[in-house]
């Protein structure tokens, strides 16, 4: 009996033994892949969110979206370069693009009769189609020859986003796939609410409002255009309603990669009293693109004059 107890305590103790081995083990095991992990986080710092700084664009600095007549026609002194006017430019190109639209067509020459009868007799107004293509190739080679984004971004490396509040007609008419070439000037911006306070509906391409969500891989960073109007912009701690434009060129083409379902969006907007900010809901239809490079036609072309 005594040897039996004997045997059953040498073997309790050798048990004890190998469990403390196992664990031992288990623990440098443990020790040794914190060590690794601690190691990897030294050496991978976190990355810094992405930020822009400014460029000059020169004479494009004129772009406006001016809708009183009156300051418009008065600003334009005579014999000189039609100021650059988005609304103007943008519906005057979207005539020829859909040249069966009765909906823009209207809409283009309500805005150059109300020119033509606010000022008669003024010569530029009477050729205002001419200064209205004069101005789109001005500034066509004028985004043309602006430096590229990867000179004016922090993470060189990272691909960027940009937004656009549409109002774009047909955009339903797109296949998952194709490329769609920007029939204007396209004005986005790096922040969602700004492109979801500009959207708006256009049955042709969606029920809701419409947001054109454009990735600019890291690749085409070296060729982007960088057309940029606005200050310093770190997207880890941006305002959310400076407009921090990017003028996509014309003609620009654009891989679209997914519609989505119809969301409901919360986004921030100035509330009437003391321009503070408030919060809004809107539901929105994303299209995802990718930008995939610009045109390199000679614009006169892309206007079908010679």
């Amino acid at each position: 009996m005594v040897k039996q107890t004997y045997k059953n305590t040498k073997n309790k103790n050798t048990n004890n033994k190998n469990t403390n081995n196992k664990n031992t083990q288990k623990n440098n095991t443990n020790n040794n892949n914190n060590t690794q992990k601690n190691s990897i986080q030294k050496r991978t710092p976190t990355r810094r969110p992405q930020a822009f700084t400014p460029c000059s664009p020169g004479d494009a600095r004129e772009w406006c979206r001016n809708d009183n007549v009156n300051n418009y026609i008065n600003m334009w002194e005579r014999c000189t370069p039609m100021p650059l006017n988005y609304k103007l430019i943008n519906l005057y190109l979207l005539t020829l693009h859909y040249p069966l639209s009765k909906n823009i067509s209207n809409k283009y020459n309500r805005m150059v009769k109300e020119y033509k009868e606010y000022a008669p007799n003024r010569n530029n107004v009477r050729n205002l189609e001419r200064h209205i293509i004069d101005s789109i190739k001005r500034l066509y080679l004028m985004i043309e020859s602006m430096p590229r984004m990867i000179n004016h971004v922090r993470n060189k490396t990272s691909s960027v986003t940009i937004y656009h509040g549409s109002m774009l007609p047909d955009l339903k008419k797109l296949k998952v796939g194709e490329i769609y070439k920007t029939p204007i000037f396209m004005s986005t911006s790096l922040i969602k609410d700004v492109a979801v306070r500009f959207a708006r509906v256009n049955p042709t391409s969606a029920d809701t409002r419409v947001v054109l969500r454009i990735m600019i891989p890291s690749d085409m960073l070296k060729d982007f255009q960088y057309m940029y109007f606005g200050g310093f912009c770190n997207l880890g701690n941006c305002n959310s309603i400076k407009e921090t434009e990017i003028l996509l060129n014309l003609h620009s083409e654009l891989k679209l990669e997914k519609v989505h379902e119809p969301t409901m969006v919360k986004y921030k907007v100035y509330g009437c009293k003391g321009r503070s900010l408030q919060n809004a809901v809107e539901k929105i239809t994303f299209f995802d693109f990718t930008f995939m490079g610009h045109s390199t036609r000679n614009v006169n072309r892309l206007l079908n004059k010679n």
